[in-house]
């Protein structure tokens, strides 16, 4: 059986205004202009500042900087669990 996934279908603005309006012209007035006040005072608050998704890139601020010092890190904690056979 052959089950395909639809993908997400993505709406333009302009299709996103008319689907919101279609709902709003069901409102009676007086929500209309609550609807519009609301609307209104979004715009007058400042949008939260956004962060860039680079700012999340990187290390954690307790790794050590270096290559070298990472690497020598990860071989202080090596633990072995098979004793070493000597081939001698």
């Amino acid at each position: 059986m052959n089950a395909t996934v639809a993908a997400p279908e993505v709406f333009t603005e302009e299709q996103l205004i008319d689907q919101y309006l279609a709902q709003l012209v069901q409102l009676s007035p007086n929500g209309r202009l609550d609807l519009m006040a609301r609307l209104a005072q979004t715009l007058k608050s400042a949008a939260p500042a956004r962060k860039s998704i680079l700012a999340f890139a990187g290390t954690w601020a307790d790794m050590p900087g270096t290559d070298a010092e990472i690497m020598a890190g990860i071989r202080t904690a090596r633990a072995f669990s098979r004793p070493e056979i000597s081939l001698d």
